[in-house]
């Protein structure tokens, strides 16, 4: 999935068919959350940080290969998705004893080491952070919150696009049908968003020989089944253990914030 302002984007795309219904789109205007229907302003605390670079691959073959646990990042992971010849590699760093770019400079480093030659050119970098926290309500001022803004993240992994398009559909019906927003992240998206905490609450106290236990489990379920997803899908499944362990996971992890959320501190390592 590509972002930014290139025709094939997803940013592209939904702007130009929100134009295509006659939306009016203000860019460089500001407005007070309470005259807004939905807020979808973005991330305000950092709960961690992502730097990545734009790479030219040497093949043009799909790949995709995350590294968790490794010395270049430490309490975090990098990645590299390449596709027709493009791609990024990125950094994810959630801790804030470890800066990102030397982050993403190690990163760089391990990768040509593990995969030699694959990275031809690294082109332009970027970086940003994202936010994960729970809110009491979601509907302020008589405003839906969507997305890092309403802290609807992974707390795990530190990814957003799927909540942030999940809760902005969501936002949508309660808008249109006249349901209670509370009530659909209820059923379609807080139960996934908890379960996340909680993974990361119990990954952060195991560890690395947890993110290993982890990594080991999936490897053997994808090798069995010939698929890993379900393996994933079922560690955000809102248990009884994950409900019990809530608590201390909110506890231990999230920080009261501004406009009635709670955030996960990064903490120095």
């Amino acid at each position: 999935m590509r972002r930014g302002i290139q025709p094939e984007s997803l940013d592209t795309a939904l702007k130009d068919e929100a134009l295509a219904l006659g939306v009016e789109i203000q860019f460089d205007a500001t407005a007070r959350p309470e005259d807004c229907h939905v807020v979808a302003t973005g991330p305000r605390h950092p709960t961690g940080f992502v730097v990545g670079a734009k790479i030219e691959a040497a093949t043009d073959e799909d790949r995709c290969v995350m590294w968790v646990g490794h010395p270049a990042v430490p309490h975090g992971y990098f990645y590299l998705v390449s596709s027709g010849g493009q791609g990024v590699v990125a950094a994810t760093v959630l801790s804030s004893g470890t800066g990102p770019r030397p982050c993403l400079r190690s990163a760089l480093a391990a990768m040509e080491s593990l995969m030699p030659g694959f990275v031809r050119r690294c082109g332009p970098q970027f970086g940003g952070y994202g936010q994960f926290g729970l809110r009491p309500d979601y509907v302020q001022h008589g405003a839906l919150w969507v997305g890092e803004c309403a802290g609807l993240q992974d707390a795990l992994w530190g990814f957003g696009i799927n909540a942030a398009l999940t809760s902005g559909w969501l936002a949508g019906r309660a808008l249109d049908e006249g349901v209670d927003y509370n009530t659909l992240l209820e059923q379609h998206l807080l139960p996934w968003v908890r379960g996340s905490l909680v993974n990361r609450w119990l990954l952060e106290r195991g560890g690395s020989s947890a993110i290993s236990g982890v990594l080991a489990a999936w490897s053997i379920h994808q090798g069995v089944r010939g698929d890993g997803l379900p393996f994933i899908r079922r560690l955000y499944r809102p248990k009884w253990l994950r409900s019990r362990l809530l608590d201390r996971a909110r506890a231990d992890l999230l920080l009261p914030g501004d406009e009635g959320i709670e955030c996960i501190h990064l903490r120095r390592r």
